[in-house]
């Protein structure tokens, strides 16, 4: 009896290693397929459809295998931390696909780049003053903590930052949106001194990117999903999930991110957040003080 359970466990390990290779070769593909560029969204659809279905099998497997016995699901080394970042984004039971993987490294590498450390170091210095009331704020909204990284991202914790464009803030809310969630920005406020624009409050800002924060997650369902629409708009993502035409798949982020249904400054923000908060959990490593 022994030997039976045993030949069923190695089998078992064999078949977690044959899916786990089908995957792989599924998303090569689907990445040389974006390489070629508009007008494959069938084929695209049908590679995601497969994929899809053999993370189930993956997955299903991977309960009953022992803990030691799981190999990492990753050819690149940072794929498994970034994996347990986005469970705790909510996200459980799939594969974060390689050219994520490999987007987050990237950025790692740009923000702890000499030239730029120190900027980061100041962020590091201002989150203390910020950390606490914000995480209140999307505790409150119902938010995963995770969302604190999208401030960062924003404004580095910086409540005078505003971009050429007109947004500003902890949050760079642009100010329509930020009258949207009851912030009083006033007409003519480049004028006004900056304390007559409530984007500068950190108290009054947070708790209206709490709440438009907590609209799309409401919307979309999905975390990371919700972060792409704060950088695109709600307008815009809504458009690229209906351009689809799928009616099969779950309508997430990483469904776009895979169809290629995201402008590349709404397809890098995810990867940047997960990258900020690869760095914030291991400081020591990067060269900062914890």
């Amino acid at each position: 009896m022994f030997a039976y359970a045993r030949l069923d466990y190695s089998s078992r390990l064999g078949e977690h290693g044959i899916l786990l290779a089908r995957i792989h070769a599924l998303a090569d593909s689907l990445d040389a397929l974006a390489k070629a560029g508009e007008g494959k969204a069938k084929a695209r659809i049908d590679i995601i459809h497969r994929i899809l279905e053999s993370e189930k099998g993956l997955f299903r497997l991977r309960e009953n295998l022992e803990p030691e016995d799981r190999p990492s699901l990753y050819r690149v080394p940072l794929g498994d931390e970034i994996q347990e970042v986005l469970e705790d984004l909510g996200k459980r039971e799939f594969l974060v696909p390689e050219r994520f993987v490999k987007s987050v490294e990237r950025h790692v590498g740009h923000y702890t780049r000499p030239e730029n450390r120190a900027t980061l170091e100041r962020c590091f210095a201002r989150m203390p003053r910020y950390q606490a009331l914000i995480l209140e704020e999307l505790e409150n909204a119902g938010l995963p903590s995770g969302f604190l990284y999208v401030a960062m991202l924003e404004s580095m914790f910086d409540t005078a930052a505003m971009s050429p464009m007109g947004a500003r803030g902890l949050w760079q809310m642009m100010p329509e949106t930020a009258r949207e969630h009851d912030l009083d920005v006033p007409e003519g406020w480049r004028q006004l001194p900056p304390r007559a624009d409530k984007r500068t409050h950190a108290r009054a800002s947070t708790k209206a990117a709490a709440n438009y924060l907590k609209s799309l997650y409401s919307e979309f369902g999905d975390a990371a999903l919700a972060m792409a629409a704060y950088n695109a708009g709600a307008s815009k993502m809504r458009k690229s999930l209906l351009g689809i035409g799928d009616t099969v798949n779950v309508r997430d982020y990483w469904y776009l991110y895979r169809m290629g249904r995201m402008s590349d400054e709404t397809r890098q923000f995810v990867p940047r957040i997960i990258a900020m908060i690869l760095i914030d959990r291991n400081r020591e490593r990067y060269g900062f003080e914890e």
